[in-house]
């Protein structure tokens, strides 16, 4: 048996006799268990999903099941670059799934500047934070959060060509 991961990294999904079920692979949680009353087989190479994950394909005794989800799980698959200055207004992309319109960010509390791409990625501005290793927190507009710990290491200082130290 096998995962398929998510094109951010922060979702397993995982084929099983039963379904498909959904992992949340940074924090270790089955997110979502979606049954198929036909049966499926089991393993990666009887499954395959959309880019954005919301629409899966298993294979079944008798065919292809398609599931479409009616919203894919919120998550954070990265932070790209994961460090820079604690002074903030860093460009960073965030990838992950489930964004949408309206999403919020917050970086150990204080807001990001966020322009949405798609639903699996973000382009963010960085806030000025205190030195740490901080945690980025995703907010949809219904009011569903998830974190990531320490998935932004704000130093204190920037070498003059970027370089961190």
């Amino acid at each position: 048996m096998g995962a398929t991961i998510h094109p951010s990294g922060s979702l397993g999904y995982v084929p099983t006799t039963k379904g498909v079920e959904i992992y949340d692979i940074r924090h270790g949680q089955t997110l979502l268990a979606i049954g198929d009353a036909a049966g499926s087989y089991e393993g990666p190479d009887n499954f395959a999903m959309s880019h954005d994950g919301s629409r899966l394909y298993v294979a079944e005794p008798n065919g292809i099941g398609v599931f479409t989800l009616p919203a894919v799980p919120l998550s954070i698959g990265s932070l790209t670059p994961s460090s820079g200055s604690a002074a903030g207004g860093q460009a960073a992309v965030l990838r992950g799934s489930g964004f949408m319109q309206g999403v919020t960010v917050t970086v150990d509390g204080n807001p990001a500047g966020v322009q949405f791409v798609d639903s699996t990625q973000l382009l963010l501005t960085m806030p000025a934070v205190t030195p740490a290793q901080d945690v980025v927190t995703v907010t949809d507009p219904n009011g569903t959060s998830y974190s990531l710990d320490a998935a932004w290491n704000a130093m204190l200082r920037c070498h003059s060509e970027g370089e961190l130290w």
